[in-house]
This record gives structure tokens, sequence and C-alpha cells, in this order.
């Protein structure tokens, strides 16, 4: 499974059971690596994709099989960290408030790639290819 998540400086990825934040350009971002393959997620995040888009609602991350692309936002991934193949991360680069955390050993994982490019509703986003 590639893991996609969005966090803040801290690892952040919800707060009061909201998301931390939301971006466009961020969204057509993902959709343009994704290419017209299915995305998995949670209801709560489908809301952030155009209608159209080709997605397919779980309960959790570890209903997602092999090479699946999977949107994490209200989702604890503990349970697919051993199917875990790529973990693709949205930096905020800010500090937010947030009481739910991305809990996976990403010091532990290998960087394969990092970009910086604009988002809409912050000046600079990055995002962060690792192999666990």
């Amino acid at each position: 499974m590639i893991l996609i998540a969005c966090i803040d400086e801290n690892g952040g990825i919800l707060w009061n059971h909201r998301r931390l934040c939301r971006d466009r350009l961020l969204t057509a971002r993902i959709l343009e690596k994704a290419r017209g393959r299915t995305l998995w997620m949670r209801p709560y995040s489908a809301a952030l994709f155009p209608e159209g888009t080709p997605i397919r609602l779980a309960a959790s991350c570890a209903e997602a099989p092999a090479g699946a692309l999977y949107f994490l936002e209200d989702d604890c991934p503990k349970a697919a960290a051993k199917k875990l193949e790529r973990l693709v991360l949205y930096r905020w680069n800010r500090r937010y408030p947030s009481d739910v955390r991305l809990t996976l050993p990403i010091g532990s994982y290998t960087l394969l790639r990092r970009e910086e490019f604009p988002g809409f509703s912050h000046p600079i986003l990055t995002e962060e290819v690792y192999k666990p």
C-alpha cells in the first residue's frame, strides 16, 4: 500500500476531529500523481476530492490491498504498517494545534525524494516520499 498523508511540523493530522488544512492545489497534485488510479480513503476524506474522482471508501487503511493508494486523514495506520510499500507525506511547514498525529516511525524510513511546490493556502508545501 502507498499511504498518502498531510502533516504539520509536529506530525499532526487532526485537531478536534477536523483536518488541519485544506489546499485545492495539493488535492490537484495528488490526483495528478494518482493518474486515474483509485484512491482509497475513509468517508471523511471524500469531500476533499472533486465529483468523479475514482474513490473507494474503506473503514480503515487495513482494508487497502497491496499497491493501493490510500489517503489518510482520520485513520490510524498502525494496522497497515506491515503492508506499507511507500509513504508520501505532504508537509504544511507550519505548526498547528493537533490531537491526532501520524504514528509511523518515519525516522527509520529511507527518504527517496523531497520536493517543494506552491500551494493555494500556503506559499510552500513539501512532498516527501519514503520507503519503509
